[in-house]
């Protein structure tokens, strides 16, 4: 599934509906003529074309440019220097597991493996089809007197087990469905 949007060419013109929201939030702004002065839009329309895109690849870079009136390789930039931009797809929710001596001791290797069988992710596979969910591991969340330790997306939660952890993503899964 992946594959095929990233290879199934120009986001911006696949996506009718987010390039019509995103003109939307440009003609919003008081760009013109003046390359140094439409400097000052870039991170917000990046930012905002991350949200409607869920990355920023080529195709979506170029548009901006193109709107901005700057060379390709400024806008580049900006997408490589904020953290919060990609030009990969990102998933919605990030899983990440300690997996220091520690946790390890209270079981994060099972809660690892439960997880992973949890979102039928196999191998080396992180990212489950869908794009909801990201699997990684860490050496330290920094809660080790509280392990085992994951996190979701910004949420640190200690103390757990493997069901536990489920009932979080099955939870989280629940929602995503509504």
């Amino acid at each position: 599934m992946i594959e095929d949007i990233e290879n199934s060419g120009d986001l911006i013109d696949r996506m009718p509906e987010s390039k019509v929201a995103l003109d939307t939030f440009i003609n919003g702004l008081e760009i013109g003529e003046n390359k140094a002065e439409n400097k000052k839009f870039i991170e917000p329309i990046l930012s905002e074309a991350q949200k409607l895109f869920g990355y920023i690849p080529d195709s979506v870079q170029r548009y901006v440019a193109d709107r901005l009136n700057i060379f390709v390789p400024e806008i580049t930039l900006n997408v490589n220097f904020f953290p919060h931009l990609s030009t990969e797809l990102q998933e919605k929710h990030k899983i990440t597991i300690c997996t220091g001596r520690s946790c390890q001791g209270k079981g994060s290797t099972d809660i690892l493996a439960k997880i992973r069988e949890q979102l039928s992710l196999e191998g080396l596979k992180e990212m489950t089809e869908d794009m909801i969910f990201k699997v990684e591991t860490a050496r330290c969340l920094g809660s080790c007197k509280n392990a085992a330790t994951i996190k979701i997306d910004q949420d640190i939660m200690t103390n757990m087990t493997p069901e536990g952890a489920m009932a979080l993503v099955a939870s989280i899964i629940e929602k995503e469905k509504s």
